[in-house]
């Protein structure tokens, strides 16, 4: 499956998520005037959980309050679930995922800041972004979920790091008041530095 079909599909996921919002907030609304109607001094509507079905009887989506706070799902024709919106803890969460397939993508807010997540077709997750206190991070991860690459965004200047299959940084580059880069052999040693400082002299 190529990219673009990939984010047609999420994009696709992303349509009927919110259209189900619209729908579930309306539904609410609609439930909240009519209890008001038919109560003279108005009233409150309270459910703990609502689902819409097909006309099949399917269940398509539901909203509800679970233990660790209120959640809205999301399922395909299948009756997979594909989107899922959360707070757990206080902190909102959505997840977009293929039809019958682990890959899928997770989008949350943590303390440190946000996080977004690409996970492939065996569930495993193989690229990260997130923006930390001290800037934004890109990580590119292998099928075991160890990091490949690693470009950064800080506060001292842009970095570059780059591992072997072993988890050893191979080469690092990094921008500040100077520019370096060091290369390092299989087991992370280092065995060349080249670098340039602020008055532009190479530095070995």
């Amino acid at each position: 499956m190529t990219l673009e079909h990939r984010v047609a599909q999420l994009e696709q996921s992303r349509r009927r998520l919110t259209l189900c919002l619209i729908v579930l907030v309306g539904t609410g609304v609609v439930a909240l005037i009519g209890s008001c109607a038919s109560e003279a001094d108005g009233g409150v509507t309270r459910v703990r959980r609502l689902e819409i079905v097909d006309f099949q009887g399917a269940k398509c989506a539901a909203l509800y309050a679970s233990s660790k706070g209120p959640r809205l799902e999301m399922y395909d024709d299948n009756r997979q679930l594909c989107a899922l919106l959360s707070v757990e803890s206080g902190r909102p969460a959505m997840l977009l995922r293929e039809a019958a397939s682990p890959a899928h993508l997770g989008l949350a807010i943590h303390d440190a800041g946000p996080t977004l997540l690409f996970f492939d077709k065996n569930g495993k997750p193989r690229i990260g972004m997130s923006i930390p206190t001290n800037g934004p991070l890109i990580r590119l991860l292998d099928g075991g979920g160890a990091e490949s690459l690693a470009l950064a965004s800080r506060t001292s200047g842009p970095s570059l790091r780059m591992n072997s299959t072993d988890g050893y940084e191979r080469i690092g580059i990094s921008v500040d008041e100077s520019a370096t880069i060091a290369i390092s052999d299989a087991v992370g040693r280092p065995c060349a530095v080249l670098g340039m400082d602020r008055n532009g002299q190479i530095v070995r």
